[in-house]
């Protein structure tokens, strides 16, 4: 998988066996809507998995990364793609489950200093609802934006929603 654009475009970066990345057309249309908007960010990048959407970030002007992924091997292939690209020090990786983390997290530190918050759950495996529940109790959604990677069959019923096969993003 290739970086789209940015200062590291067209950088190869490995995908952990057994995830479903971030497709290239998605990360695009992503980052097509946030245009300008992601220079200077703080991003967080939940269920992290190969890192792209949140390297994608970093390479179009993000200021800082912060990663979490659970899982222990594709945590190694992640830090070994940052590492790579040289955002070791724009970056920091959370060894959590992302919905714990999110709710056991400061939620004002969050809320003021990270503008921007990006979730790729497993598909069709309950996340939505449980991460939906979360944002709408305990975060201010004038002042963060949450974009939200899901399969069309767990329909989110807010925010504004872009579609590719069976793949939806919704921006919230």
């Amino acid at each position: 998988m290739k970086i789209i654009s940015g200062e590291v475009k067209k950088r190869k970066i490995e995908v952990p066996k057994g995830i479903r990345p971030t497709q290239d057309k998605v990360r695009a249309m992503i980052f097509d809507v946030l245009g300008e908007e992601i220079k200077d960010t703080n991003f967080i990048d939940l269920f992290a998995g190969s890192g792209a959407v949140g390297i994608e970030a970093l390479s179009r002007g993000a200021e800082k990364v912060i990663f979490v992924e659970e899982s222990k091997k594709i945590r190694e292939v992640l830090k070994e793609n940052i590492l790579s690209l040289g955002y070791l020090n724009k970056t920091k990786i959370i060894s959590k489950d992302a919905l714990k983390w999110l709710s056991a997290v400061n939620k004002k530190l969050i809320i003021e200093n990270y503008n921007i918050i990006f979730a790729d759950p497993p598909y069709n495996k309950g996340w939505i609802e449980k991460l939906l529940h979360l944002i709408n109790t305990e975060f201010c959604l004038d002042k963060n934006l949450f974009i939200i990677e899901h399969s069309k069959h767990e329909p989110i019923n807010i925010g504004k929603h872009y579609k590719f096969g069976d793949t939806v993003t919704t921006f919230i």
